[in-house]
């Protein structure tokens, strides 16, 4: 039975299906007389005489609405109604808006952050159903909704309020199955989540549903089911008889204490499991925390050694495992002289409302060289701003005496002496300054100086500077730690080049820093030996480079943290920077990244507000009736355009902010950035045929011209492709006018729009190393946004040769175009087949099937889906479709993409009131031994 949109229940209109199972039909719904949106349950018809069915759907209602929880899903009403297809049994629920948990696996592992926050609060969920007194019993991904407030646990039309039996385990009578399914009959449950005496058909209880959470976590921290097989019977042998690889195997930043959680979730031995859900949150909350890896209790064996000890043993030995456990976990907290003994743990430290950390400022925190303590510019209570000290285990800051600042005074570049006993930083009008943390008068070592760009103190006394002259000296400087003259070290360069951000190698003798090209905005790591005077550059294209112990250096590239494996004694790095951390506070080009790094592998910094200073919006996934299937990347961009899928379908093209263009893995990883748009504007890239190089437009040195791009991250400096034959070109303009490329011929050439002097825009072509560049399409009008189809045979292209925007087809060798749309259109797609022909018509999605043959031949256009998703080149200016007129930057924007199994990868605008606001007081990220990470996420060997 299927229930048409209008159809009544009782009170209740419904709006629209929102799928079925074996155990009901769900719909959306409109309570009449609360005026709110709901969710319908009802028993389908043909089930509803088989008593033990409709029992289990009663049993749900029952359980359902004898739970209130914020983790579950809330029951309104139950009841039965009269309809036009005769009596309906019904559940009335809250309706959730989100994804399952199983749509979101579906694009990979959730990060570790995310994993471990919803297993919390499923854990939490459970524990509360287990303590009324009811199993859910098919506890699996697409039981649990991701929604804005957390996960909700769903569906409990298998729960169990009593005990009751499943037969003799006769697994001849289970009905062939395909994966993953929930039947009735002798099994209850999904195969891949059911527990062994489930398979076997004994006696089940919670911890039926303990294992269950265990092969759901498994699967959210790694992207693998635990068990799999090729059959019905190999499945059930894998969760009999096998073990599944060990978490942090598959997800090497998992904690390790999580191998244990799981292992024991997935205990064989119902014994042997944790005995109630309550104790996994619990340990899921202390991991989160940054409880200790090593120190996860072992519930089973501890229960059985209880059963079999006198009964007065047992509150004294709870109490001994209690004493334990919280004289272990402070231990942990304590510092220690080697990282490895502490696990990877996580804080936004937040600092106090009488002195805010400065908004919108860069380089003004630091750590000290044992990871204890944080020093950052603040505003002061009684007006202007001074330096702030905070104790890692303290509670409040305290100001610095002798730091104080104007209001208006950004940048202080605070630096810690090698003893981490003092502080140097610049002090507007008073000089650059070196004060003890424990209370002193100031030191002047220098005079003020406007073009102080940070200081490096190395283990003797003398102190480095990074200074930009009036005079040209721009350069490193270095003076004695208790003043003295200033000597310059390094040789005279063009003013037009800045040293920033200094920092000390480990051997006390070599500076790290970064060269800023003014003119053509390009950034370049280098490092200086003080012994031999000798520079070398290390990276080409980053910035505010660190050296961490775990033996990479790190380094920003825009809001990006980078990392790659660096020998110190060779002074030289080996393999491709791997990106690390993303939206990092990094205000401009010659102020560095907002971060730190300790000796001990602390790593702090302050991160970016994402919400500030423009639009957000979300790449998700559509399907052909404009339906949502969900996010392809986890978090919110700024401003994106320009999407494309990489060639093998796993990457993503995206350009975001003024002019950033990175690659997106779709797998979940890190975003690597591939240009920043600090060094020059940028956009419009494309894949190569290969997936190998990004080509692009840009802007640099004041040229516009085409460029391209290493897609792995190994090369960070952009080659332009040089185009021979423009100045014979009298008509175009390469130097003012964007040259977006479009398309690939399948001979290798690459496929351009050039803007003419004299109004209009045709489509050239070029050679992908470059060389001569040849029109292709030259009318009086513009064309431009061309796509070929897969086979190299047709060309797509915009043109408004009628008066308006329409899609055009035309033989790629040259032949007489086709218009193709009927009432407008733009951006055209070919399908990955090359069946399809896909475009935009205003706020509609467009399509049309190619017919077989030599020639074109088309069956008449037919909207897929009408609106709903972002479809300007800047989301700060874009509305739903049809509100927005769009410019000729616009068209040259991609918005939208197809991947080869049909879906759509398109924008979706962030709610304002989910975006981040860019009033709120930015807080300091802390990550304790980060450097442990570090070596998992970029093996140095």
């Amino acid at each position: 039975m299927s229930l048409s949109p209008g159809t009544r229940i009782g009170a209740f209109e419904i709006l629209a299906s929102l799928g079925a199972g074996g155990m009901g039909e769900v719909y959306k719904a409109r309570d009449a007389r609360l005026n709110r949106t709901v969710a319908i349950k009802i028993l389908p018809q043909d089930v509803a005489s088989d008593p033990t069915l409709k029992q289990r759907f009663e049993r749900e209602a029952k359980a359902l609405a004898a739970l209130s929880h914020p983790h579950i899903c809330t029951v309104y009403d139950v009841g039965q109604a009269q309809t036009e297809h005769g009596a309906i049994d019904f559940i009335v629920m809250e309706h959730l808006d989100g994804d399952t948990l199983a749509v979101r696996l579906a694009r990979g592992p959730l990060p570790i952050s995310d994993a471990l926050t919803y297993a919390v609060q499923i854990a939490d969920a459970l524990d509360k159903a287990h303590r009324t007194g009811v199993m859910h019993r098919d506890l699996k991904p697409g039981n649990i909704m991701l929604t804005a407030d957390g996960a909700k646990l769903l569906d409990f039309g298998l729960a169990k309020m009593t005990p009751v039996s499943y037969g003799d385990g006769d697994m001849s009578a289970a009905p062939t199955v395909t994966s993953p399914l929930t039947f009735t009959g002798t099994i209850v449950g999904t195969f891949q989540y059911m527990a062994p005496e489930q398979l076997e058909g004994h006696e089940t209880d919670s911890r039926s549903d303990i294992f269950a959470f265990g092969a759901v976590l498994y699967e959210m921290l790694t992207g693998r089911r635990a068990f799999e097989g090729k059959s019905q019977a190999s499945l059930i042998a894998a969760i009999l008889e096998r073990e599944p690889a060990s978490v942090s195997t598959l997800q090497p930043t998992s904690p390790a204490a999580i191998d244990q959680i799981v292992k024991t979730c997935l205990a064989k031995n119902p014994d042997n499991r944790w005995q109630s859900a309550g104790d996994i949150g619990r340990q899921l909350k202390w991991i989160v925390g940054g409880g200790s890896r090593s120190e996860v209790a072992q519930p089973a064996a501890a229960a059985a050694a209880m059963r079999r000890k006198p009964a007065w043993l047992v509150p004294a030995a709870t109490a001994i495992v209690a004493a334990l456990v919280v004289g272990l976990s402070v231990w942990a907290l304590k510092p220690t002289a080697t990282s490895s003994s502490r696990p990877v743990s996580r804080l936004l430290l937040t600092p106090s409302p009488t002195a805010p950390l400065v908004s919108g400022a860069g380089t003004d925190v630091t750590i000290s060289p044992d990871g204890t303590r944080i020093v950052y510019l603040g505003d002061a209570p009684q007006g202007g701003r001074a330096l702030y000290v905070r104790e890692l285990g303290g509670l409040e800051p305290v100001a610095i005496a002798g730091t104080e600042v104007p209001s208006d005074f950004t940048n202080a570049n605070p630096s810690f002496s090698w003893d981490g006993l003092s502080i140097v930083f610049r002090a507007a009008r008073k000089g650059i300054l070196k004060v003890p943390l424990g209370g002193g008068v100031p030191i002047r070592v220098a005079d003020d100086e406007p073009g102080f760009l940070g200081a490096a103190l190395g283990p003797g006394d003398e102190i480095i500077f990074a200074l930009v002259k009036l005079d040209g000296g721009n350069g490193l400087y270095r003076v004695l730690a208790n003043g003295g003259a200033l000597e310059r070290l390094t040789p005279a360069v063009a003013p037009n080049v800045l040293y920033t951000a200094p920092t000390f190698l480990p051997d006390g003798k070599t500076v790290l820093y970064y060269l800023v090209g003014v003119g053509d905005q390009s950034e370049r790591v280098a490092a200086f030996d003080l012994t031999t005077r000798e520079q070398r550059i290390l990276i080409e294209g980053g910035a505010n480079p660190m050296y961490s112990p775990s033996g990479h250096l790190v380094f920003a590239r825009g809001t990006t943290l980078m990392a790659v494996p660096f020998d110190v004694n060779r002074m030289a790095v080996s393999g491709n920077p791997i990106p690390v951390v993303t939206e990092v506070r990094h205000p401009g080009l010659i102020t560095a990244a907002d971060y730190s790094l300790a000796r001990d592998g602390t790593l702090i910094y302050v991160p970016a507000d994402v919400g500030a200073g423009g639009g957000l919006a979300r790449v998700v996934w559509v399907d052909r009736a404009g339906r949502l299937l969900g996010s392809a990347v986890d978090t919110p961009l700024k401003d994106p355009r320009d999407l494309q899928v990489s060639p093998d379908g796993h990457r993503l093209l995206i350009t975001t902010g003024l002019a950033d263009i990175s690659v997106y893995d779709l797998s979940g990883r890190p975003a690597m950035p591939l240009v920043s748009g600090s060094t020059g504007s940028s956009g419009a890239p494309i894949w190569s045929p290969d997936g190998k190089q990004v080509f692009f437009t840009g802007r640099r040195d004041g040229l516009a011209g085409l460029y391209s791009i290493s897609a792995d991250g190994s090369a960070l400096t952009p080659k332009q492709v040089p185009i021979s034959n423009f100045e014979s070109l009298g008509d175009y303009f390469p130097g003012s006018s964007p040259m977006p490329p479009l398309t690939w011929l399948r001979d290798g050439r690459l496929v351009i729009a050039a803007n003419r002097s004299t109004g209009g825009a045709d489509i050239m072509t070029l050679p992908a190393e470059g060389g001569r560049a040849e029109e292709l399409i030259r009318t009086d009008y513009v064309e431009d946004s061309a796509s070929v189809s897969p086979d190299g045979k047709w060309l797509a292209y915009r043109s408004n040769r009628t008066g308006r925007d329409e899609i055009w087809v035309q033989a790629a060798g040259g032949s007489a175009p086709v218009r193709v749309s009927q009432n407008g259109g733009r951006e055209p797609l070919w399908s990955r087949s090359g069946r399809e022909l896909f475009y935009l018509e205003g706020p509609k999605m467009m399509a049309l099937v190619i017919k077989a043959g030599q020639d074109f031949a088309f069956d008449p256009p037919t909207m897929l889906f009408d609106g709903g998703f972002l479809h300007s080149s800047r989301v700060l200016q874009s509305r739903p479709f049809g509100r927005l007129t769009l410019d000729s930057a616009d068209l040259s924007s991609r918005t939208f993409d197809v991947v080869a199994d049909g879906r759509f990868l398109m924008f979706s605008a962030v709610e304002e009131s989910a975006a981040p606001k860019a009033s709120a007081p930015p807080g300091i990220m802390v990550v304790q031994n980060w450097s442990e990470e570090l070596k998992r996420l970029v093996p140095t060997h």
